[in-house]
């Protein structure tokens, strides 16, 4: 497969991800995120890849697994190097609840330059 055929499906996992999540089919959604992250890969696409770690991280937060939630929310930031403004605010947004999930005081790691 191709690059964009790669992405494409990893964007359509994380679809089905968030379908999956708000469904309450957690280990389906993981599944789907998890392989779109290993498309995203294959593609040569950091950021989609990102996106998708912060998505299950996000379910991840909601779900009670809080700490594993921040840690994956913090490697998605930093992973996520080239990402648009509004695509580091998403990342910085799922950092900043799952952080709050887990009572950190601060989340380390998460400043951004321009």
């Amino acid at each position: 497969m191709g690059r964009r055929l790669f992405s494409a499906f990893g964007e359509l996992a994380q679809l089905a991800g968030w379908v999956a999540s708000d469904a309450g089919r957690c280990a389906d959604a993981q599944r789907f995120y998890l392989s779109g992250a290993d498309a995203s890969e294959a593609a040569g696409d950091r950021v989609l890849g990102a996106q998708l770690l912060s998505s299950l991280s996000y379910q991840l937060a909601n779900v009670g697994k809080r700490r594993d939630a921040a840690l994956l929310a913090r490697t998605a930031v930093r992973g996520a190097e080239g990402a648009s403004t509004v695509v580091r605010a998403l990342l910085l947004e799922r950092l900043a609840w799952a952080s709050a999930k887990a009572e950190t005081p601060r989340a380390p790691g998460a400043r951004w330059t321009p």
